[in-house]
């Protein structure tokens, strides 16, 4: 996937990789968790 570049004015919230993201999605679908 291509870099996405950070904004500098209104930056947020630091992207996660898409790994970590993907996991953790899957986790909370896994243990049913509300």
């Amino acid at each position: 996937m291509p870099k996405v570049r950070r904004r500098y004015r209104h930056p947020g919230r630091r992207r996660l990789d898409d790994r970590k993201a993907l996991c953790g999605i899957l986790f909370v679908l896994y243990t049913a968790m509300p």
